[in-house]
């Protein structure tokens, strides 16, 4: 059977034709909440973690591009090259991932896009 399991502990995930990309509940308190989380994706059958900050967050996904925020900045992940990049120094106040690129907003209503 082609079956097999790829996440324990998935808190949130993305699908595109590229990747699976989720965020993986790693660590818990005795109260039941979460204390720490990675960022993983899938592409080609590799698995790579991302992120493992304890504050990091998770935006979304476009064609095989990640978008995260890790200490205060906002980064894109490329899953068929393995390369993480810086996009900007601070971290988006909201984001939107669609097959024709990333949209957010820094505030101010201000809205800007990156291609992925």
């Amino acid at each position: 059977s082609g079956l097999r399991s790829v996440a324990t502990r998935a808190g949130q995930w993305f699908l595109t034709e590229q990747v699976l990309a989720w965020a993986e509940i790693t660590a818990t308190n005795s109260f039941g909440s979460v204390t720490g989380r990675a960022l993983r994706v899938e592409s080609g059958g590799n698995v790579a973690t991302i992120s493992s900050q304890p504050g990091v967050l998770f935006f979304g996904v476009t064609g095989s591009t990640v978008v995260f925020g890790e200490d205060g900045r906002f980064f894109k992940f490329d899953a068929t090259q393995g390369t993480r990049a810086l996009v900007l120094e601070v971290a988006p106040m909201q984001v939107w991932a669609t097959r024709n690129g990333i949209v957010f907003m820094l505030g101010g209503g201000k809205v800007y896009r990156v291609n992925p």
